[in-house]
């Protein structure tokens, strides 16, 4: 991996703190989050607008707790670029699994080429099934992120590439074009 940030092909930036095991980058925690908000009314998620309801407003935090039954999208410290041939396998830090803590809820790839627009940092689905509230800080080691090579590539710009925000869930977009995008 790092002859790849060397080469420039991958940008991750900054370079984490705790960089490379043996087969992954470890990413850390950013300082910026959204809780999703609770409602008795169902969403329709054909409709963009309930999306963006159901997020709750964006926040700044130096200390996060995380209650059992949270659900928050949290951001990633580092920025990252990936080559139209490497996509990304994100996974749990088995430390933090251990206490319960779940990052990406099952969305674990990274489209290959991500952050093709700009540097973006990657959003994580963050959970607790611990039964004890978990404060989480800026800069702690988050997540592992596994690189594999893509062999006849076709680059297409993922739905989430270049954001600066949180964005809420976009399914709404990707049910209304057959191709999954606006």
């Amino acid at each position: 991996m790092l002859r790849l940030a060397l080469s420039g092909r991958l940008v991750v930036d900054p370079w984490p703190v705790h960089p490379v095991r043996s087969t992954s980058l470890v990413l850390h925690l950013g300082n910026r989050g959204r809780r999703l908000l609770e409602s008795e009314d169902p969403l329709d998620l054909t409709d963009p607008r309930e999306a963006e309801r159901n997020a709750g407003p964006e926040f700044e935090f130096s200390r996060l707790e995380v209650r059992p039954g949270d659900f928050l999208l949290l951001r990633t410290h580092e920025r990252l670029r990936l080559p139209a041939d490497l996509a990304g396998v994100l996974s749990n830090l088995s430390h933090l699994a251990r206490l319960g803590l779940d990052v990406h809820l099952g969305s674990t790839f990274v489209q290959a080429g991500f952050g093709s627009t700009r540097p973006t940092p990657l959003t994580l689905e963050v959970s607790s099934r611990n039964p004890t509230p978990l404060t989480l800080r800026p800069m702690m080691p988050i997540c592992h992120l596994a690189l594999a090579e893509i062999r006849g590539s076709h680059p297409i710009l993922g739905t989430y590439d270049g954001t600066e925000g949180l964005a809420p869930s976009l399914i709404s977009t990707e049910l209304a074009s057959p191709e999954g995008r606006p």
